[in-house]
């Protein structure tokens, strides 16, 4: 009976192995872009324009419809990364806020996101008091920001530094960034702080990003295993 437990204790052991090296390698096989190509020099005589070339949740369902049809045997997670200008502290320390669906959280290194919760790659504990910037004008000249909004979330370690923020690191963060503080929240958690910057409830994504252009999509992080293929399939698709 021993040996019996010890070998089934053995193999459980092998089948989790396997399964923590597959999931590193799908995680490290994957492609970040973050801009179309696909876009007409605005009229700057239409007022307000969108960055020319901004990725928009279009973007997102366009690429999965796009590679599901091309690649149809292969297991691809297409990942949105939102961001919200707007200024955000804890502690006195600028914080940058990144939302990403909490169905992707093992490309974060994590076994599951919860709402309220923001992951670190560093040591964190305790709570953590949000102090965001609250839009109160956006015209061609620039934004302006009055009153701030707070909001109090929990601060938990766990997010790893492989996987998608190694490509957020070496793809999209500028050098000043990252010196700065980086947490991950859940695309829930994320519309509610954008919900107080914008001083006015918003409930979907494509909601916020036609009430203001302090919410991008940063990036949209795709998990694969043929990613030079997966590449060259999204050049021809206009996006880099």
């Amino acid at each position: 009976m021993n040996k019996l437990k010890k070998t089934l204790s053995l193999i459980l052991l092998l089948m989790l192995a396997v399964c923590l090296t597959s999931c590193t390698s799908a995680v490290n096989n994957a492609v970040f872009i973050s801009r179309s190509t696909n876009f007409e020099i605005p009229d700057e005589s239409a007022g307000i324009v969108m960055n020319p070339g901004k990725l928009v949740y279009a973007d997102v369902e366009n690429i999965s419809k796009e590679l599901g049809a091309e690649f149809p045997e292969e297991d691809i997670s297409v990942v949105p990364v939102y961001n919200n200008e707007a200024n955000k502290f804890a502690n006195d320390e600028t914080i940058y806020v990144y939302g990403v669906d909490p169905e992707f959280a093992a490309h974060l290194g994590l076994e599951e996101m919860k709402n309220g919760i923001a992951y670190f790659p560093t040591e964190q504990s305790g709570e953590l008091e949000l102090e965001i910037c609250v839009l109160t004008e956006e015209t061609p000249d620039g934004l302006t920001f009055g009153e701030t909004a707070y909001m109090t979330l929990v601060a938990q370690t766990g997010v790893s530094e492989k996987g998608l923020l190694k490509k957020l690191r070496d793809e999209y963060l500028m050098p000043g960034m990252l010196e700065e503080q980086i947490c991950f929240v859940t695309t829930e958690t994320f519309l509610e702080i954008t919900s107080l910057s914008l001083g006015n409830d918003v409930n979907t994504f494509e909601e916020a990003e036609k009430t203001s252009s302090i919410v991008e999509m940063i990036g949209i992080y795709i998990c694969a295993e043929n990613t030079e293929e997966i590449r060259s399939c999204l050049t021809e698709l206009k996006y880099e």
